[in-house]
């Protein structure tokens, strides 16, 4: 935070050749547009920033292509910027795997946004294509069957390529009720529980539905027609043998009336 005012002025300084510069905590990526003198003034730069503070920058060479973050961008001919999703070549791509304690849904929010990110991040139809057979690869490898995650995929691509429209169908806005359970394999599905809901309390066959009846209070109906389950995962390995970090208080008035 105290180092962006340092920003500001250094780029005020070299507003002829620093058109573009964004910073996500400690990595920089800047757009420099080559002027007269323009190795003086790029040294001139990095020591600017370097002496505006203790902290101690590292600066890449300058290139036509360059990560930042999960992002590759490649200037091309002097017209477009293309991107490219970057992976480190260290990722292991540990992804669950089947045999992994974890409602079914985890596997179709993890395929529904790792192909979200390929097709907002890559702007070449190439470079998309061919991370998503990385990614059903690596999916495969991780022990997952192609029955599994097949039509999964199919799923989230037409979710990008056929967005809902504006007559889509809207979520009800109604409170809903939050439904909270430890996830076990052999427990009843989350689509039995919605129908035990459905049938008993949100709308019952023979009497009035939870929505429809009144508070403690008698003053308004109770709104809730809809149930989410909320699943959290069962203790693993790591909460039954490491040791858990414990705040030691002591006593005294609070820090903060956040602690009252």
């Amino acid at each position: 935070l105290y180092f962006a005012a340092h920003e500001d002025n250094c780029c005020d300084l070299f507003n002829d050749e620093v058109i573009f510069y964004k910073r996500y905590i400690d990595d920089v990526i800047g757009i420099w547009l080559c002027q007269p003198y323009d190795n003086r003034r790029w040294d001139e730069f990095r020591t600017q920033l370097n002496d505006a503070s203790a902290l101690d920058w590292d600066f890449t060479d300058r290139s036509r292509s360059v990560n930042f973050l999960d992002l590759t961008f490649t200037v091309e001919n002097d017209e477009f910027i293309r991107t490219n999703l970057y992976e480190k070549p260290m990722n292991l791509h540990m992804y669950l795997p089947p045999h992994s304690a974890h409602p079914p849904g985890v596997l179709r929010g993890l395929i529904f946004g790792m192909v979200g990110c390929i097709y907002r991040l890559c702007s070449h139809p190439s470079d998309r294509d061919a991370h998503l057979k990385k990614f059903y690869q690596h999916l495969l490898h991780r022990g997952h069957k192609p029955f599994k995650v097949l039509p999964i995929f199919t799923s989230a691509i037409d979710s990008i390529i056929n967005p809902p429209g504006p007559d889509h169908p809207q979520q009800d806005s109604s409170r809903p009720l939050l439904f909270k359970l430890e996830y076990r394999p052999g427990d009843p599905p989350s689509g039995a529980l919605q129908h035990i809901w459905r049938t008993t309390l949100s709308k019952p066959p023979f009497s009035r539905s939870l929505a429809t009846l009144l508070s403690s209070r008698r003053v308004n109906p109770i709104g809730i027609n809809r149930m989410i389950v909320c699943y959290r995962r069962p203790p693993n390995l790591e909460n039954l043998v490491s040791s858990k970090r414990r705040i030691n208080f002591k006593n005294g008035p609070p820090v903060s009336s956040f602690f009252d």
